[in-house]
């Protein structure tokens, strides 16, 4: 783990002086995000997305799951929900529950013989 932990840093790092020749600001938000979640889903999942090598994709990570984590609170008191929102389709579920989408695409590239005991896994960790 610890060679993939340097990698990550690495990257990092390149990427700040990179911003910097260039003269153009790093939103740190972001970039810091991008840089746990790598290391973090490697670490438990096996599975780099490197979030640290895109930061568009990294910024929409980051909002997805700061709003799904402003709506997870509705999770606990109607746990029930989690099945229909499960079987929904996915651009029905973008709109219903932003940032849900985000936890369900995962679910399907690190859990593909799971599925719906993967989602439901995933939002009892999101309460």
């Amino acid at each position: 783990m610890e060679p993939f932990v340097v990698q990550k840093v690495d990257q990092l790092c390149q990427l700040l002086e990179q911003a910097k020749g260039r003269g153009l600001p790093v939103n740190l938000r972001d970039a810091y995000f991008a840089f746990s979640q790598d290391i973090v889903k490697q670490y438990g999942f096996g599975y780099d997305e490197n979030l640290l090598g895109d930061a568009e994709r990294a910024a929409a990570a980051r909002e997805n799951l700061d709003a799904f984590m402003l709506k997870s609170h509705f999770n606990v008191h109607f746990g029930w929900m989690n099945f229909p929102l499960a079987i929904l389709p996915q651009n029905v579920i973008k709109i219903i529950a932003p940032g849900l989408d985000e936890f369900m695409q995962f679910g399907k590239v690190c859990f593909p013989f799971y599925g719906f005991h993967c989602v439901q896994l995933l939002l009892k960790l999101a309460q």
